[in-house]
């Protein structure tokens, strides 16, 4: 999101919200959102590096779903993490997401590796360390 700096990332906000497009990951983006009578907020986090302009990074998960938790009734962190082609998440990926369900989140869906990787059940919570293939 940064490739172009800060106007890159303004320009591609003003187009995800003209076409009433939800982002995550940005401290003035995170959507909460309706879902049958219940308030779903979503939190994204990039723990790649390179962040700036106004990314989330992943040092500020439990603070930040700390502060959302209150105000919805479903915590949803996204990651974008871990090492690329590896079927398996690091130790890094697994510690952030056990932070994050201990910090209060309900669900954990991590993407980056472009394959798809483990899942998990943690204090009854899902977390999912990579979709798979990303476009």
């Amino acid at each position: 999101m940064c490739n172009y700096g800060k106007i890159g990332l303004d320009q591609t906000k003003k187009i995800l919200s003209d076409n009433q497009i939800y982002w995550t990951g940005i401290s003035d983006g995170e959507p909460i959102i309706n879902i049958k009578n219940k308030r779903v907020g979503f939190l994204g986090f990039n723990d790649i590096g390179g962040g700036g302009c106004g990314i989330n990074d992943a040092k500020d998960v439990s603070e930040k779903i700390q502060i959302l938790k209150p105000q919805v009734d479903f915590v949803v962190v996204q990651f974008y993490w871990g090492v690329e082609y590896k079927s398996n998440p690091t130790a890094r990926q697994v510690a952030l997401a056990r932070e994050a369900i201990g910090a209060g989140a309900d669900l954990v869906v991590g993407n980056h590796s472009h394959w798809p990787q483990t899942t998990e059940r943690y204090k009854d919570k899902l977390i999912v360390y990579s979709q798979g293939k990303s476009f």
